[in-house]
């Protein structure tokens, strides 16, 4: 489910800026605060100055769930309805712009030099398409970086979502398999049948026992396994 929150002070309730979140709340809460060390640098957004005003005069910033969305969709939308409507926030303005509210200048270099995003639930249906991983992150706030590496990559998800410079995922799709992942054979000591696995999970969801279980007994440590089973690495010859 994805959340919609606010942030406020212990003593008064008035949204002092507006988030989304799919994690826990005291998570993300813990996230605005480590916010609070790029004020080492001298760079204060206007929700980073707040926050400081209000643990300066002893108070406490409290974050609380407003509404809560099965789709990102929707609740980007309430997001943003909330952001342009209440008062007072300290949003920064990259998330009030929309991009059909920039000047023709600024689209032209944008969508000159950006790289266009597909955005993908796990499941692989496709969620939105975006000029770039810039406009993702002036949007909803997610880090442009994490997207361009997923794009090229170097992440297989970030936030949730596949991430990708084409409509064809089924890379993506595929069972995940480790570079490290071994080869694994099982041998049925009564039928002398030979199973062999691509990974320790396959062997051991077949032996319906636990991963360290078919390690232990691939090592030479245990010698059968639930009575019926002799388990060994796959060696190349």
């Amino acid at each position: 489910m994805w959340k919609i929150y606010k942030l406020h002070t212990s003593i008064d309730e008035t949204p002092k800026y507006i988030g989304i979140t799919k994690g826990s709340l005291s998570r993300r809460k813990r996230q605005h605060l480590y916010d609070l060390r790029s004020a080492i640098n001298g760079k204060l957004s206007p929700k980073t100055k707040w926050m400081l005003e209000v643990i300066s005069n002893s108070e406490n910033i409290v974050i609380t769930e407003l509404f809560k969305f099965e789709s990102i969709n929707d609740a980007q939308s309430k997001e943003l309805e909330l952001i342009e409507t209440l008062p007072n926030l300290t949003n920064s303005k990259k998330y009030k712009t929309h991009i059909t509210e920039w000047t023709e200048e600024d689209k032209v270099k944008f969508q000159t030099h950006a790289k266009k995003v597909y955005q993908f639930s796990k499941d692989g249906t496709l969620i939105n398409e975006w000029v770039g991983a810039k406009e993702v992150e002036r949007h909803i706030g997610y880090c442009h970086s994490a997207i361009s590496k997923c794009c090229k990559g170097i992440y297989r998800s970030y936030k949730g979502f596949y991430w990708s410079y084409s409509l064809n995922i089924d890379h993506l799709l595929k069972p995940f398999t480790h570079h490290n992942c071994k080869k694994v054979i099982v041998e049925d000591i009564y039928t002398t049948v030979n199973y062999s696995f691509n990974s320790v999970e396959e062997a051991a969801n077949f032996c319906k026992v636990s991963k360290s279980t078919i390690k232990s007994a691939a090592k030479g440590i245990i010698k059968i396994v639930k009575k019926q089973f002799k388990i060994k690495y796959y060696e190349q010859k």
